[in-house]
């Protein structure tokens, strides 16, 4: 079975861009799209923490896509109104080179 058939997500795959800056000041950082495409995403575990006196959940995913997408650790992904931080990439998951495994975190407040 193809990794395109157990796809069930769209996504939009998003890579840091900074501007320049003047004077030594850093520029802007922006997030423009890079990619559009078809995925699948599994829930992995989860976890409650508390930060500054707010209770955040950081919910970690496995994203499942074909071996040709571009995609870094530091990169994120954006599925409808959730947004996912790319922790890693398994270029080769098993040795087969047939598709991708890219971890992502996504923290809910």
């Amino acid at each position: 079975m193809s990794i395109r058939t157990l796809s069930n997500k769209t996504v939009k795959i998003q890579r840091p861009k900074t501007a320049a800056g003047t004077l030594g000041n850093q520029g802007d950082l922006t997030w423009p799209n890079i990619a559009t495409i078809r995925c699948r995403i599994e829930p992995v575990s989860g976890n409650e923490t508390d930060r500054s006196g707010k209770t955040t959940a950081e919910v970690t995913h496995m994203m499942y896509c074909g071996k040709r997408v571009d995609i870094e650790p530091s990169d994120r992904v954006i599925a409808g109104s959730a947004t996912y931080r790319v922790d890693y990439v398994n270029k080769s998951p098993g040795g087969l080179q047939r598709h991708k495994e890219v971890m992502l975190v996504e923290y809910v407040a």
